[in-house]
C-alpha cells in the first residue's frame, strides 16, 4: 500500500475502550495508529509502548499535527464534546470518529 493511501489516526483516551479502538485500527490495512492522548501519564505511556505510538497529555498538540487525518474519542461519555471540539475547524479535513 502506498504511503499516501494510509490514514493516520489518533485516539483520545487510554482506557479499555481505547484498547478496543486501537485493535480495530490495527485490523484495517489502510489505517495506522500514530498517537494517543490522555490525562493519566502512566497509563498513556504504557498504552503508547504497547501500540508503538506517540503519547501526549496535550490535546492541542494533536490538533496542530498535520499528519493526523482523524481521531477517535475513547474517553468517558460525558467528556466526548470536550475532546472533540478542539478538532472542529472549518479549514480542516480531519475526521472525528
Amino acid at each position: 500500500m502506498k504511503k499516501e493511501n494510509i490514514i493516520n489516526l489518533a485516539i483520545i483516551g487510554t482506557g479499555s475502550i481505547a484498547e478496543m479502538h486501537a485493535r480495530a485500527i490495527q485490523s484495517i490495512p489502510e489505517a495506522r495508529l500514530v498517537a494517543v492522548c490522555g490525562g493519566n501519564s502512566e497509563r498513556g505511556k504504557a498504552f503508547s509502548e504497547k501500540y508503538q505510538v506517540e503519547y501526549t497529555a496535550d490535546l492541542q498538540s494533536l490538533v496542530e499535527r498535520s499528519d493526523i487525518h482523524g481521531v477517535t474519542i475513547a474517553t468517558i461519555s460525558g467528556t466526548h464534546a470536550d475532546a472533540a471540539i478542539p478538532f472542529l475547524n472549518p479549514d480542516s479535513a480531519l475526521g472525528i470518529l
